[in-house]
């Protein structure tokens, strides 16, 4: 695992601003091997990019076993898909990605505190509630300005009975 420091200055507030550190990390997977990326407390680890290093025929199924469950992430393969961008966060817990394939693979993101993604909860929580449904679509239609003024429009009455109009 290779680790880079780097820092990135946020705005914060108004006037104040808060510094968080981010930092290169990379993993390499040899064919048919498995490696475990350790992520600090409370940092998460953004996985970016994957890639084929001197790739060889055939392809390579990066998969990424968290609590038990595994996952493929990407199918890499010569000359067809030797990269691919990801946008995947792994926390401290214990994650290990494995290469099914014959070629060596690069994995590389880099880690950043794990509170700068709180932000992200806090506005999905008010997109929920935004998302919340009206009493029922027929009493919103009572409601309505357009419904109540179809009723009262002498356009609708005229529609309902041409044949009147003709006998007149």
């Amino acid at each position: 695992v290779f680790v880079f420091a780097l820092f990135v200055t946020k705005p914060f507030g108004l006037s104040a601003f808060k510094t968080a550190a981010m930092s290169f990390c990379g993993c390499v997977i040899k064919p048919g091997k498995k490696e475990k990326v350790n992520v600090p407390e409370g940092e998460v680890w953004h996985l970016s990019q994957m890639c084929l290093h001197e790739p060889k025929p055939g392809k390579n199924y990066v998969e990424a076993t968290v609590k038990g469950a595994v996952y493929t992430l990407a199918c890499l393969e010569k000359d067809k898909v030797e990269h691919n961008s990801v946008d995947l966060f792994f926390g401290p817990e214990d994650v290990i990605f494995s290469n099914k394939g014959a070629s060596e693979v690069h994995l590389l993101g880099y880690l950043e505190p794990a509170e700068e993604r709180g932000g992200e909860d806090d506005e999905s929580e008010e997109e929920e509630e935004e998302a919340k449904p009206a009493a029922s679509p027929k009493a919103a239609a009572k409601a309505s300005p357009k419904a109540e003024a179809a009723k009262a429009s002498p356009k609708a009455e005229g529609k309902a009975s041409p044949k009147a109009k003709a006998k007149a």
